[in-house]
This record gives C-alpha cells, sequence and structure tokens, in this order.
C-alpha cells in the first residue's frame, strides 16, 4: 500500500466517524450503531454543520499527493462524492 493510499483511507476513516456520529439514523441503515435517543439535526446550524464536516474532509483529500492512477482515481471519487453532498 503506498503513502497516500494509507493517507487517504485515514482521512476517510476519520471522516465516517464524524458522519456516523452526527447522522445516526442514516449510519443505522449503512450497517453503523443505531442510538435510539439520538436523531439527526434538521435545524439549519445541523446543516451547517454537515457542510463544515464536508469542507473539512475535502481540504484535507486535496493535500494527499497521489503516487499512482489508483490513488488518483480514488482521491477524484472521493471528491466527486463531496461535491454532490455540497451542492444540496
Amino acid at each position: 500500500m503506498s503513502n497516500s493510499k494509507s493517507a487517504l483511507k485515514k482521512i476517510a476513516s476519520k471522516h465516517i466517524n464524524k458522519w456516523r456520529i452526527k447522522n445516526p439514523i442514516q449510519s443505522r441503515l449503512n450497517g453503523g450503531i443505531l442510538n435510539h435517543l439520538q436523531l439527526e439535526d434538521l435545524t439549519v446550524g445541523g446543516f451547517e454543520n454537515q457542510i463544515l464536516l464536508l469542507n473539512d474532509f475535502e481540504k484535507e483529500i486535496k493535500l494527499v499527493k497521489n503516487f499512482d492512477k489508483e490513488d488518483e482515481f480514488f482521491k477524484k471519487e472521493i471528491l466527486r462524492s463531496i461535491k454532490l453532498k455540497n451542492i444540496f
């Protein structure tokens, strides 16, 4: 595994964990642990926090240097996914 893959994996894991905490119901639907006492924050502040989380994720991913085509593809897919989530 190249250093960039390792860096991409660490960054993705960190942000997935943050996302699961902020989205307990969606997390459960995707195989996470359900916390019956917590729901998504559907307030304006909750959506703003989601946008900040995605922006932080994007900044960290962009800093990773790519070493091969597979790394480059993975990085582009992550950035494309962030862009799609941020248009709403």
